[in-house]
């Protein structure tokens, strides 16, 4: 049996929690919740920056890679999601009302 790194085990949790908050995302942009889901986005923020600090002392370069392949996707999903985010405040997007 291999040994996990710490810092693999929470790539591994980060990139489920990316997945799991991009479908909260969808869900709030088709209007199937009220409010977007702050507190897991800011979960995965706290998350993402452990990532970033152990990456300094991390001597695998397959964790390295992972890491910063893991923290680019994330970049990107964030900017998506802000950019959707202030075109529904200024009115550009027009998002379905709430569902029951």
């Amino acid at each position: 049996m291999a040994l996990i790194s710490p810092i693999r085990k929470d790539i591994e949790k980060a990139g489920r929690d990316i997945d799991t908050l991009n479908r909260l995302y969808n869900v709030y942009f088709q209007g199937g919740e009220e409010d977007p889901p702050r507190l897991q986005r800011k979960a995965l923020d706290a998350l993402v920056e452990k990532i970033k600090t152990a990456l300094t002392t991390a001597s695998n370069a397959a964790d390295k890679f992972q890491a910063n392949t893991l923290i680019a996707r994330y970049r990107t999903m964030c900017a998506r999601w802000d950019k959707q985010l202030r075109g529904i405040e200024n009115g550009t997007v027009i998002r379905p009302k709430h569902r029951e």
